[in-house]
């Protein structure tokens, strides 16, 4: 099995608890900026990995967009960057192409695009169903925008998750539940 993970550094905000990389989202590259950089990455991998019945000549088995808020990266920026990946290194039949969405972007019209540019799988920041909870987080959603998104996923996706924290200052176990 080869998988990859590609990371999409940008957020419309930065959410307190996040350690990741990312960068506040105020002038993004160009869509082809952005693809010369992930090509030339995965150009790099595929020279290292031996194209010629090493690792690399095996095709990916799972995609996964991560970041930052990949449902910020345009649908043609997402099928061009799987289109190079199927290039260089292939991509199995079945394999599962996820991209990690914040419910504040995840519209039925934009998941429908994200389906259409190659993601099989999208994986949503809920966080949580709770509004004060997600004001503590710093998240730019409440909790309805995150049950639209969801009931949206479940209408385009075959597979999808929702990601939630637990363990927050004060939480107990049975509002978690």
């Amino acid at each position: 099995m080869l998988a990859l993970y590609v990371h999409y550094p940008y957020c419309a905000r930065l959410c307190p608890y996040c350690d990741f990389n990312i960068r506040l989202l105020r002038h993004r590259l160009p869509d082809d900026a952005l693809l010369a950089a992930y090509a030339a990455q995965l150009d790099v991998l595929h020279r290292r990995l031996g194209a010629d019945g090493g690792v690399a000549a095996r095709p990916f088995s799972s995609i996964f967009i991560g970041g930052g808020t990949p449902s910020l990266m345009s649908p043609v920026l997402l099928a061009r960057l799987l289109a190079h990946a199927a290039k260089r290194f292939g991509i199995a039949r079945r394999a599962e192409i996820t991209l990690e969405a914040n419910p504040a972007e995840a519209s039925l019209q934009r998941m429908q695009e994200w389906r259409a540019a190659g993601a099989t799988r999208l994986s949503l920041g809920v966080q949580s169903l709770n509004d004060k909870a997600l004001r503590f987080y710093g998240r730019n959603h409440d909790a309805a925008q995150a049950r639209a998104a969801a009931h949206a996923a479940s209408r385009i996706f075959a597979r999808w998750s929702l990601d939630l924290l637990y363990a927050r200052p004060g939480q107990s176990v049975p509002s978690w539940r």
